[in-house]
């Protein structure tokens, strides 16, 4: 990455990828996903000023510990205004299917996005891009050369559209606009391992 350095911590009972985005010019940071609790990401976010909580989606592996995170840092909850119902309905989220006991706390999001909003980032923007299909509000971040694909894509496969306000057809579509990015992005995705959006545009995963 250019102006960014990302770490990655798997974290909750999905081994979600949790990622912690800093700025080089300042110590001004993001976080991605909390999905569950790390003490190593607790201990660095102590060292930054984290402004952002982004979050791809409503599902509980990829929000569990979003309002504590935001205690601690004070930073704001960025969710796509279609998926802010999601933290407060355990049915949306999927917590009351595979959290027994139930853990997550409800909340709203701070910050609201649509597709092709620009969230500042000290110099550089967070750009919103609207990815629904594994839920109806699923959002990517691109950051840098950086994009945060969440559930919608994976190494080698894409996201699942079987879950409540899943839609296959939109996943398709979701995929097809990645795909037609001009520039090549590295992918951050919600589990296993990194990838290039051009090895995936090749391999036209998902389609």
């Amino acid at each position: 990455m250019e102006n960014i350095e990302i770490k990655t911590y798997k974290v909750g009972k999905l081994a979600t990828n949790c990622y912690l985005v800093t700025n080089f010019k300042s110590n001004c940071a993001a976080i991605v996903d909390p999905g569950g609790e790390s003490s190593e990401l607790e201990k660095e976010l102590l060292k930054l000023n984290v402004k952002y909580i982004l979050l791809t989606h409503g599902h509980f592996d990829h929000i569990l510990k979003a309002k504590k995170y935001r205690e601690i840092t004070r930073a704001k909850i960025v969710i796509s205004t279609l998926e802010n119902e999601f933290p407060s309905n355990n049915i949306l989220n999927l917590s009351s299917r595979f959290l027994k006991p139930n853990t997550l706390e409800s909340f709203e999001g701070d910050i609201l996005v649509s597709d092709g909003d620009e969230i500042p980032f000290e110099g550089l923007s967070i750009k919103v891009m609207n990815t629904p299909g594994h839920t109806r509000g699923g959002v990517c971040y691109i950051l840098d050369n950086a994009l945060f694909s969440g559930d919608t894509l994976f190494a080698g496969e894409c996201g699942y559209a079987r879950f409540p306000t899943g839609n296959k057809e939109d996943l398709k579509a979701s995929l097809n606009r990645l795909y037609s990015l001009e520039s090549d992005y590295k992918v951050f995705p919600g589990h296993e391992k990194s990838t290039l959006l051009s090895q995936e545009r090749e391999k036209r995963t998902g389609l």
